[in-house]
């Protein structure tokens, strides 16, 4: 069983590193630091509660069926580090991404 689960974290990891299937992306940054994410809005619904209610309320944009959340005040740095999370369950940080982490 712990095989299981890692194998089920690196699959699911899969998903958000190539962004198949997605109906979600996160633009994190702005101007030319501007990174987009491609997600899932189910995952991140059942891994969060914010994006469980901003998605819910449908605060984001949608455009072709794809919502676009922007979070242009949020570094893509730190924004990559929480939906590694969200999606593994496994989260690696230094001090500086740590310090960034708690402001949010």
């Amino acid at each position: 069983t712990e095989k299981f689960s890692l194998d089920l974290s690196q699959d699911i990891e899969q998903l958000l590193t190539t962004g198949d299937g997605h109906d979600l992306i996160i633009q994190a940054g702005e101007g030319q630091n501007m990174i987009e994410f491609f997600a899932h809005s189910l995952i991140l619904s059942a891994r969060s509660t914010y994006f469980k209610s901003a998605l819910s309320k449908e605060w984001a944009k949608k455009v072709n069926g794809i919502i676009i959340f922007k979070k242009p005040n949020n570094s893509p740095e730190i924004i990559e580090l929480i939906l590694k999370y969200f999606y593994t369950g496994l989260v690696n940080f230094d001090k500086q991404n740590g310090a960034q982490m708690l402001k949010l």
